[in-house]
């Protein structure tokens, strides 16, 4: 309802009212005394005046409030996820296939880099093998596999998959893990929510051991694992 509008009726209305009220008294139509005279001459005022007002509050331009943004038209950041392996051909697809579910159900942009770190069993050949059999089915996630000559260790696959990196949140993921999609996203949010610049959690790996070693993923804002990258020789990733 369009306030403005209805306040400039509703005083119309009662100035029509007191005018006619004074119409038929100056008639003699009806009769009274002073007293009753002088409210409805005080009531035809003020209702000239606050209907003079209201059509000048009518005839303003409305702004419009700007309505909340939905959870639909919210912009999710890129993520980046690097996956450092070194040796891992027997879990190396499984867990490029779950980042690759991961990446297709986030609603933002994502890209895949796995670094193989000097592997000497045919880790890099499955990852690309793996990342090549959805290529066509998933066009919009960019994934790329790397490969150093000889084993550099964790830490230098981790930034070498960093420097490489175009995302704003960089998730790092080891190479024996499987990543859940919902899990993933309710990371994503967590740390977009409280504005945290890194945030970890622990999941299992693919293989049983004994005794059962989590493995921890971690999602860093980029510029503060960059800038940790940079102030220290080795990062425990």
């Amino acid at each position: 309802m369009n306030f403005p509008r209805f306040m400039v009726l509703f005083h119309l209305s009662f100035l029509l009212l007191g005018l006619l009220s004074l119409f038929m008294i100056a008639t003699n139509i009806i009769s009274l005394d002073w007293s009753a005279f002088m409210i409805i001459m005080i009531a035809v005022l003020v209702n000239a005046l606050f209907e003079v007002y209201w059509i000048d509050e009518a005839g303003r331009t409305r702004v419009e409030k700007p309505k909340p943004v939905s959870a639909l038209k919210r912009v999710f950041p890129m993520v980046s996820f690097v996956v450092p392996a070194h040796n891992n051909e027997q879990d190396i697809a499984q867990c490029v296939n779950s980042l690759l579910k991961c990446a297709a159900e986030y609603r933002g942009p994502s890209e895949i880099i796995v670094v193989d770190d000097g592997s000497t069993d045919n880790t890099l050949d499955v990852a690309w093998a793996t990342i090549n059999s959805k290529r066509g089915e998933l066009m919009q996630i960019r994934s790329t596999a790397v490969k150093h000559m000889s084993s550099l260790g964790k830490d230098e696959a981790v930034r070498a998959g960093v420097n490489k990196a175009m995302g704003e949140f960089i998730a790092v993921i080891d190479a024996s893990i499987s990543c859940d999609p919902a899990w993933f996203s309710n990371l994503v949010d967590y740390m977009s929510a409280t504005g945290q610049k890194v945030v970890s959690s622990q999941v299992q790996p693919l293989r049983a051991t004994l005794p059962p070693v989590p493995t921890t993923i971690t999602l860093y804002r980029a510029d503060v694992l960059r800038r940790q990258l940079n102030e220290k020789p080795n990062i425990q990733a």
